[in-house]
């Protein structure tokens, strides 16, 4: 069983059209064959806490051997509507360096998650950000992602031994001046990006 999970129906809905609901609380589940996999969906809601707890329920239920992680995220010199591949994630808003560790690193679990290791994907590399609140300040001059769900996952799956791939797709440029809009068309129009990309995942999973 592949595990995947999104934080929202409309970032998976092209998904759920290839799947039966399965239970709806506490977290809406849906599970089928895609591309000849057998797959569960699990829709977290938004937070990095939902992210972890449906991840930690997901998990319990099926004991999925790979999670992918799929959805929106803002965007810093990276270019809309394009989808790009979690290299490492990490961070933004947990800061325990007082005491020795790195930033954004949680005691007893690396600084840095690191995605799974899977060849043959079409998708550019780049790095998460995660936390629980959005900032026009930029966090890195170098190109980056930011969402609010996908190191907590990471987390989990760390925990657990269970390897994890992200792709996420640009639904906003970080402090642009539009990004309030780019945002609502992403969240009403790129179901289908979302979709297409766990089918390129899923070719290459044996």
């Amino acid at each position: 069983m592949i595990a995947v999970v999104t934080a929202m129906t409309n970032e998976a809905s092209e998904i759920i059209s290839h799947l039966n609901l399965v239970k709806e609380k506490p977290f809406a589940i849906y599970t089928g064959k895609v591309h000849k996999h057998h797959i569960c969906l699990i829709i977290s809601g938004v937070g990095k806490v939902n992210a972890a707890m449906a991840t930690t329920h997901i998990i319990g239920l099926y004991n999925p051997r790979l999670i992918i992680n799929l959805g929106l995220a803002g965007a810093h010199q990276l270019e809309y509507g394009q989808s790009y591949l979690i290299k490492n994630a990490c961070y933004h808003d947990f800061d325990l360096t007082l005491f020795g560790y790195e930033a954004g690193q949680v005691p007893k679990y690396p600084a840095v998650f690191h995605s799974a290791n899977l060849s043959g994907l079409p998708f550019e590399k780049t790095n998460l950000y995660t936390g629980d609140y959005f900032s026009v300040k930029t966090l890195d001059n170098k190109p980056y992602l930011a969402d609010m769900e996908g190191a907590a996952i990471f987390q989990v799956a760390y925990q657990y031994k269970i390897d994890v791939v992200s792709v996420k797709t640009v639904s906003d440029i970080i402090g642009d001046s539009e990004q309030h809009s780019l945002y609502n068309h992403a969240e009403g129009h790129f179901a289908m990006l979302i979709y297409d990309n766990l089918l390129e995942i899923l070719k290459v999973i044996k």
